[in-house]
């Protein structure tokens, strides 16, 4: 057996989860996370909109699949 590991944007998660539903993989089970690494977080309002804050971290979805050798 082997165990996929995916990382995707939020709204990617409905297009993933047909796409594995289709293979007939099974189960899945998605987690929020945060991390950093090539893409850059945007800026955020805060304070009624007065101030910006950028985030060290991106919001993601990690997405876990347990998928047969054959």
């Amino acid at each position: 057996m082997k165990k996929l590991e995916i990382i995707i944007p939020h709204r990617w998660l409905d297009d993933v989860s047909e796409i594995l539903k289709n293979a007939n993989t099974g189960g899945m089970s998605q987690y929020k996370v945060e991390g950093r690494g090539k893409v850059k977080a945007q800026e955020v309002a805060v304070g009624r909109g007065t101030m910006k804050y950028t985030p060290e971290y991106v919001p993601r979805t990690k997405v876990e699949v347990i998928i047969k050798d054959d």
